[in-house]
């Protein structure tokens, strides 16, 4: 029996949602003891090699284990054709860990209401998918239910197929000390300035990363900040860090966790974690309050009716910086009224267009029209209030992130097209 045709008997039996089965098909797992995981579908190590058994009640081979590691590779290529899965309606190259996700996360759940996905997925594209699927009424609110137990389930594997580290993701490059001086002698002199201390972390972490270029850790480095902040801090140097005296001015810590703490340098430290500690109160109290505000001001304004009939806009240049603000706006061209098209944006670089907007809405009592308010904010079947609150909420959000840790790095600002 080949590895396939094992994880198609596994699934016909339900295994696969099984949270044993999973943990023991993609981890490490010794000698199988003579009363265990005998019965059908279920598998065994026996003499360095893996049996299934099957609906007779006869041990049959499982071909392709490899003694000392998973039964499953979960980045190891398979071909799934149509008829075997639901949720797979035509042959896909795929991987195990795609295959697997796809029939927890959705199929479980949802049969083949949600397509086969053929990538990596994270929380936030999934979110994505099912909240469609919601709104356009192709899955049900029990199905939704099974979801979330599913989602759930999924949690089983994240000891068995995310390691914690790869032996590059713990040893830095034998010469980085040596990158590191030379990097730093570059900017002598200068090494209280925070753009120049970001040139320095930038140029470092940017040699780190080829460093580490093919290596496995890339797969669970998901995140700007797990190389940046975290890595950057271990492996490079702590990195600089705002005076409690004057923010616009950092003391910069040269030592690399990894190397030891520079007690000339521990001041700064705690006062990182001091300023830190007190700021996620307060910050978050603050963030909270924005949110709060606006969801409280909006709370009682609707859209009360399509379209005011306003004949006045507002004129604004599109740019290459806001053109995506305007996706479902209604915009004037000459006296018709059109909706602004995602499909017709790059057309609309470097041109002034003239939109609909909630500053001149007719409509009484404080209340807004569709046509004013834009597609977007009409057809999202949420309220004025919470969709105010997000703003609110990206404060919050922001004060946040700057309590876990954050890169410091130099933006060129287009003053001249930065036109919301």
């Amino acid at each position: 029996m080949s590895l396939f045709e094992y994880f198609v008997l596994a699934y016909r039996h339900r295994l696969i949602y099984k949270r044993h089965w999973l943990l023991r098909a993609f981890a490490i797992v010794g000698e199988t003891p003579l009363n265990k995981h005998r019965t059908v579908g279920d598998f065994y190590i026996e003499n360095d090699s893996a049996y299934t058994v099957n609906e007779e009640g006869t041990p049959i081979a499982i071909e392709g284990y490899v003694p000392g590691a998973p039964l499953f590779n979960y980045r190891e290529p398979i071909t799934v054709s149509p008829g075997i899965f639901p949720i797979v309606k035509e042959s896909v190259e795929t991987y195990y860990s795609t295959l697997l996700t796809n029939l927890i996360v959705f199929e479980y759940a949802f049969n083949d209401a949600i397509p086969y996905q053929n990538q990596r997925l994270n929380g936030k594209y999934i979110d994505k998918l099912v909240a469609k699927a919601l709104s356009e009424k192709t899955v049900t609110v029990e199905q939704y239910r099974a979801f979330t137990r599913a989602i759930s389930m999924m949690t089983a594997l994240a000891n068995a197929v995310v390691p914690s580290a790869t032996r590059k993701g713990i040893i830095p490059p034998s010469d980085m000390a040596e990158r590191r001086q030379a990097v730093l002698e570059k900017y002598k002199g200068q090494l209280h300035d925070p753009a120049i201390i970001a040139k320095v972390e930038a140029e470092l972490v940017d040699y780190y990363r080829t460093y580490l270029e093919g290596d496995d850790i890339n797969e669970f480095m998901l995140k700007p900040k797990d190389m940046e902040v975290s890595l950057k801090r271990t492996h490079i140097m702590f990195g600089g860090e705002p005076t409690l005296e004057d923010p616009s001015r950092y003391d910069l810590a040269i030592p690399s966790l990894r190397e030891g703490w520079d007690m000339k340098h521990l001041p700064m430290m705690v006062n990182s974690l001091r300023m830190g500690s007190y700021n996620r109160g307060a910050s978050t109290a603050l963030g909270g309050e924005a949110a709060k505000f606006s969801a409280r001001i909006f709370q009682n304004t609707k859209l009360v009716e399509d379209d005011c009939g306003s004949t006045v806009g507002i004129t604004f240049p599109v740019t290459e910086y806001n053109k995506d603000k305007f996706v479902g706006r209604y915009r004037f061209k000459g006296k018709d009224l059109i909706p602004i098209e995602a499909g017709e944006l790059d057309s609309l670089v470097g041109k002034t267009i003239t939109v609909r907007s909630p500053m001149t809405c007719h409509t009484d009592h404080g209340n807004f029209c569709g046509v004013c308010m834009g597609k977007l904010v009409t057809d999202s079947k949420i309220g004025l209030g919470p969709q105010a609150s997000a703003v609110g909420s990206a404060i919050l959000q922001s004060f946040l992130a700057m309590m876990h840790g954050s890169r410091l790095e130099t933006r060129k600002y287009d003053y001249v097209n930065a036109i919301l």
